[in-house]
């Protein structure tokens, strides 16, 4: 995986795009052929020019796979593991800089998680999948909305109502004085 890494970086055209110690804390417990299809996978996203922050994306995509691996287990990861996916969401939102806006998703969905009273349930990766492209500030409005919304009882699936809401930014449909009705 280090010899893929750095020939990346250098003559795959990367130019230290790839951040070696934030992929490698990612892939961490991952079996190499995992993290190396994923670095297959952000080489081709790449050349098709579909990236801006390669070390990014990778991280996530190495937490879709270790969440796809208790999927195949049969195992209801939200049910049966819920301080591990807790722990995987925060780990997932140290992963990426602070700075980013993936990161700064993460590190929202993460807190709403855990500090927020939400217990694990938003889906940080349906979040970050739904966010993409939209201005981090109009997303996190969203996630304070729907922080405010379960205080009331008016949310019963909160990675619904974000992803939703989401959608009806991405798409022009006015959204009632922001109140994000989903």
């Amino acid at each position: 995986v280090a010899t893929r890494l750095s020939y990346l970086n250098d003559e795959g055209g990367f130019n230290d795009a790839l951040d070696p110690d934030q992929i490698e804390h990612a892939a961490t417990g991952l079996d190499d052929s995992i993290v190396l299809k994923v670095l297959s996978n952000v080489e081709d996203k790449f050349k098709k020019g579909e990236l801006n922050n390669p070390t990014s994306w990778v991280c996530a995509a190495l937490v879709k796979e270790r969440q796809g691996r208790a999927a195949q287990t049969g195992k209801n990861w939200q049910q049966t593991q819920p301080q591990q996916q807790q722990q995987q969401q925060q780990q997932a939102a140290a992963f990426l800089q602070q700075s980013t806006p993936t990161g700064q998703v993460l590190q929202r969905v993460s807190w709403l998680n855990s500090g927020g009273g939400f217990g694990n349930a938003i889906d940080a990766n349906l979040v970050v999948e739904a966010a993409a492209g939209l201005d981090v500030s109009l997303v996190m409005n969203v996630l304070a909305k729907v922080e405010d919304k379960a205080r009331t009882g008016e949310v019963s699936n909160p990675t619904s109502w974000v992803c939703a809401a989401l959608w009806k930014e991405r798409n022009g449909i006015p959204a009632h004085g922001r109140s994000w009705e989903a």
